[in-house]
């Protein structure tokens, strides 16, 4: 998913950081070791960011370009609409 999009793009300029905490028996080191991921997770226990950034539904996906303008916030997993927004700002970069 993320890691997958995060992998093909990352030669282009995507970087991606992710928010987590510990739900279940995970907590975001245990996460990223059982699903593979190679981005890092910020510890938000006390959700100091995920109260600001989201809309408290797990998960929430948001991108912010090079600006750190927010262009995309939305609840859920749409991966074809998360990549048009990725392809359209690595394509409006700056050379």
């Amino acid at each position: 998913m993320i890691e997958s999009i995060y992998n093909e793009y990352y030669a282009a300029g995507l970087r991606v950081v992710s928010l987590g905490m510990e739900w279940g028996p995970y907590n975001c080191i245990a996460w990223g070791e059982s699903f593979n991921l190679t981005y890092p997770i910020l510890d938000d226990t006390d959700n100091l960011l995920y109260n600001k950034l989201t809309y408290n539904y797990v998960p929430h996906n948001l991108i912010i370009d090079h600006n750190m303008n927010v262009v995309y916030s939305t609840t859920g997993f749409n991966e074809s609409a998360i990549r048009d927004i990725i392809v359209t700002e690595l394509d409006s970069l700056p050379d």
